[in-house]
């Protein structure tokens, strides 16, 4: 059709043998990342006797290193001190609609 031979039945075993060594080896080295990146969780632990983990356990912990690690549409944002998830300034209050007055408050 597009100005090639037609394959052989032969040629089309022979193809398709090549395409399962292919997806095995894929799944292999899928494997063995997962496995690898399992071993290195199992092995990293939460550093004890700073003061900010006693505060505050786990909050400050990165959620995120990424965009691939957020579900889409959000982000990884880069707070500074952590780094989460977040829908990159969607929804965020700007303020009530009209303009903005000024309260005098006292001082004590």
């Amino acid at each position: 059709k597009f100005g090639l031979q037609p394959i052989t039945p032969d040629e089309f075993i022979q193809i398709e043998e090549e395409n399962k060594k292919l997806e095995n080896a894929q799944r292999q080295k899928a494997e063995a990342a997962s496995s690898s990146s399992a071993a290195e969780m199992t092995q990293s632990k939460p550093k004890k006797g700073k003061l900010l983990n006693k505060l505050f356990g786990n909050v400050l912990n990165d959620t995120c290193e990424s965009n691939w690690d957020c579900q889409r549409p959000e982000v990884c944002c880069d707070f500074g001190f952590k780094k989460m998830c977040c829908k990159s300034g969607m929804g965020v209050f700007n303020g009530a609609p009209g303009q903005l007055r000024e309260i005098p408050v006292q001082v004590v």
